[in-house]
């Protein structure tokens, strides 16, 4: 798998009319590869929420959750456009 796969409906989305909150949990092999957020980083996520862009607060890493994989947990903030 080298590189980081999301997985499909882990996406969670919340807002309170001015923030947006996400979650998103991904899989890897060996916890690097692909295209795992980054804390720090910005991203941009789907248009028709209104959101223009959040930026990756934390990402959590859990080792050999099952033999060889790593299961991750990205969580994003942002501001919700024209709020």
């Amino acid at each position: 798998m080298a590189a980081g796969q999301e997985i499909k409906g882990s996406r969670k989305e919340t807002s309170n009319g001015k923030i947006s909150t996400g979650i998103e949990l991904w899989i890897s092999d060996d916890g690097t590869s692909g295209p795992i957020p980054t804390a720090g980083g910005l991203y941009a996520p789907d248009a028709a929420l209104g959101i223009k862009a959040r930026r990756c607060v934390t990402v959590t890493d859990e080792p050999e959750v099952v033999p060889g994989i790593h299961y991750h947990v990205a969580k994003y903030v942002g501001f919700v456009a024209y709020s």
